[in-house]
């Protein structure tokens, strides 16, 4: 994207000197694609293009009206070209609305709205628009603030914790620092961005603060020795886990304290559940051990807060043929 930027900042450069009289469809469209680029994907003041940003500030402000001038005279197809490749470069949409109409305000020269259907242009120009009362146009552009607009939404860089989050970054790769959404709402927990272009929806839930779930029913102090007999097959699946791994964590070193169910666990049961108590708050569930008397193995899970619910991640098993998802056997 940085070099991308460069390559849009010098051919504003080199077209600078332009003539209102010497303007062509394809060099109104390279100078508005270049405007829209660096305004939509540019972070300004880091010093990245190689190039005087005031230049550039001055180019765009200086050939904005001489654009949008062209635009208004232009032919009906060329002027939909251009806007077309303007909201293509701001939106990563592919392709442009059936139509484009001028803004329905005289006031407001520079804006231009998509239509749901080709409108008639009656001198071959585009046309007004006319009154769309409480229905929002599909899409804005707006050449005098350079500022565009999906179903009446503002669009905006992605929330830096957005873009930093690994899962985003994973689908999305380094292009998440440049891109750009639209907002679908902020409520009490969650923020909803809509990514332009895109049929992905990302939702920032604000940070659990509720702390882990108490150990509730399971109340018991698990202790190999006090176990009883019909439970004694516990010891020999979990011991070897717990010796290896939760023994003498922290500082001060102490052991993670495991809890069964208050009752004895009968006979006939094929699996059994534990619950870890966190090292510095033993009453709270940090992490739970499924065991599987007949399978012959034991997973042990993270509990782990998204969205508002606590949820189960596996972190090791004694057997990976008997996981959900791909680990080392």
């Amino acid at each position: 994207t940085h070099l991308a930027c460069q390559l849009h900042g010098h051919r504003v450069l080199l077209l600078r000197n332009l003539r209102a009289e010497e303007l062509t469809v394809d060099l109104v469209e390279r100078l508005l694609c270049s405007f829209v680029f660096l305004t939509s994907r540019h972070t300004w003041n880091e010093d990245t293009l190689g190039m005087p940003e005031p230049e550039l500030f001055e180019v765009i402000f200086a050939k904005r009206l001489e654009l949008i001038g062209w635009l208004e005279e232009a032919p009906y197809a060329d002027a939909c070209r251009v806007l077309d490749a303007v909201l293509k470069t701001a939106t990563g949409i592919e392709k442009g609305p059936p139509g484009w109409a001028i803004w329905p305000e005289a006031a407001n020269r520079g804006r231009y709205m998509a239509l749901g259907r080709p409108q008639a242009s009656t001198d071959g120009r585009l046309p007004m628009a006319g009154s769309f009362g409480d229905t929002v146009p599909a899409a804005e552009v707006n050449l005098q603030s350079l500022a565009f607009r999906v179903e009446g939404q503002q669009m905006q860089a992605l929330d830096e914790r957005a873009a930093q989050d690994p899962d985003v970054l994973h689908v999305f790769g380094s292009s998440a620092k440049t891109m750009q959404c639209v907002s679908l709402g902020d409520f009490e927990h969650r923020q909803d961005r809509k990514v332009v272009g895109t049929d992905y929806v990302i939702s920032m839930w604000d940070k659990e603060t509720g702390g882990l779930p108490e150990i509730g029913l399971c109340d018991r102090l698990y202790d190999p020795d006090d176990l009883a007999t019909e439970e004694q097959w516990i010891a020999d699946f979990f011991e070897p886990i717990r010796k290896k791994y939760f023994v003498k964590l922290g500082f001060p070193p102490a052991d993670v304290q495991f809890y069964l169910p208050e009752n004895t666990v009968p006979e006939d049961s094929h699996v059994v559940i534990l619950a870890g108590g966190h090292p510095k708050k033993s009453s709270t569930i940090w992490k739970e051990v499924v065991i599987y008397k007949d399978f012959g193995c034991c997973h042990v899970f993270a509990i782990e807060a998204c969205g508002r619910r606590k949820y189960r991640v596996l972190e090791m098993s004694t057997d990976a043929r008997f996981c959900h998802w791909e680990m080392q056997p």
